[in-house]
């Protein structure tokens, strides 16, 4: 049998820190640490990230704070609340490409979807790849994204804006070699034997044993 156990190295990361679900955490291996982009909170200034009163549309409830570590124990605030580098997000795909990391999409607490690929090789200055508005697959919230066999690949997620009727699940797939021109390799479609079902708000996708796995 093999054994595998977690070991908690700090109850926070920060004086200045805080709570959030739906960020992600990334090591870069060019810098040597580690990469924590987003997130979500619910609660008002000074505990969360809002500033607006509570009940507005829409909500200042996600952040766009970009914090490292090179141990997971030390952490500091790289990129502060509301800087001009990206726009707020949480429940994206952060990937290491190219030794970059990359950041798509999100999701609609902004009133409108992250709709956009953004990449940066330091964690510090970001480059819109493709602009809010210029991926190929339609507007989503909590979309997919991998890299596998030299390319990006994203797809899946659903709608969350709009009549709740309307709302459709993805099961799309689309493949990039640069992040900027992508190709679609599947269209949304039934689910069957080889096709897995329209759905969002999973982790992502994972390259292994030569084969990429949901």
């Amino acid at each position: 049998a093999v054994r595998y156990e977690w070991q908690r190295l700090t109850t926070r990361l920060a004086p200045d820190w805080r709570v959030r679900d739906g960020n992600t955490l990334t090591w870069l291996p060019s810098t040597n640490r580690f990469w924590m982009i987003g997130g979500w909170n619910g609660y008002q200034a000074p505990d969360g990230f809002s500033t607006i009163p509570e009940g507005s549309y829409p909500p200042e409830n996600t952040t766009n704070e970009v914090w490292s570590s090179a141990d997971g124990i030390s952490w500091r605030l790289e990129l502060p609340h509301g800087h001009l580098g990206f726009e707020r997000r949480h429940v994206h795909s952060t990937l290491v490409f190219e030794e970059a990391l990359w950041v798509i999409g999100g999701d609609s607490h902004q009133g409108h979807y992250n709709h956009d690929v953004l990449r940066s090789e330091d964690g510090l200055a970001w480059t819109e790849v493709l602009a809010p508005g210029a991926p190929p697959w339609s507007p989503r919230a909590l979309q997919i994204s991998g890299v596998y066999a030299g390319a990006l690949w994203t797809g899946g997620g659903q709608d969350l804006v709009g009549p709740e009727e309307d709302y459709r699940y993805h099961n799309d797939l689309w493949r990039s070699e640069d992040g900027s021109h992508w190709t679609q390799v599947a269209p949304d479609a039934p689910a069957s034997e080889s096709r897995w079902g329209g759905c969002g708000m999973v982790s992502s996708f994972v390259a292994w044993r030569s084969r990429m796995w949901l």
